[in-house]
């Protein structure tokens, strides 16, 4: 008869399957759980760091990349929007430095075309630059709760998905 393994933690301990034994007339099968060497555990806990930092830079890229809320509106902020946002406001700064007038309707993700003065891009770029930090926020958060030496990695990878910006 099979029979479950026992409740352990694989990073500080190793699960072991032994042979059988026989336990009131049925063969069951037997585990045997070891403590892992202190370097062992220090080599798990640190490719388990690798490991969540790694998730951690792919979901704040996720969230930078993957648009943000301006007036009611949805508005992409994958790398070439963000190219376009940067090129726009740049264009809006030199033409109220020479006193020009600017205007620009910018697409929003829902296909809302928003008309925009020189302030409204640079609100537009503004809000963009507080969303990229927001996430770095999130991300840096995240950061510290994994290199916190007493940190419960499975409630850190559950964090991974929630907490940040809004899209």
């Amino acid at each position: 008869m099979l029979t479950d393994p026992p409740a352990y933690d694989p990073l500080r301990e190793d699960l072991t399957e032994t042979a059988p034994v026989e336990t009131e007339g049925a063969w069951v099968q037997a585990w045997q759980v070891t403590a892992k060497t202190p370097l062992a555990v220090e080599e798990a806990l640190t490719a388990l760091r690798e490991e969540l930092h790694a998730a951690r830079r792919a979901a704040r890229t996720a969230a930078e990349t993957g648009g943000f809320w301006f007036a009611g509106h949805p508005v992409d902020s994958d790398r070439d929007s963000i190219l376009r946002l940067n090129n726009a406001a740049t264009t809006a700064i030199t033409a109220s430095l020479a006193s020009a007038p600017f205007a620009t309707t910018w697409k929003c993700a829902d296909d809302y075309e928003m008309l925009l003065d020189a302030s409204g891009i640079m609100a537009l770029q503004a809000a963009l630059s507080a969303h990229g930090q927001a996430c770095h926020e999130r991300s840096q958060a995240l950061g510290a709760l994994i290199d916190d030496s007493q940190a419960d990695f499975s409630a850190v990878a559950a964090e991974m998905s929630g907490g940040w910006p809004p899209r």
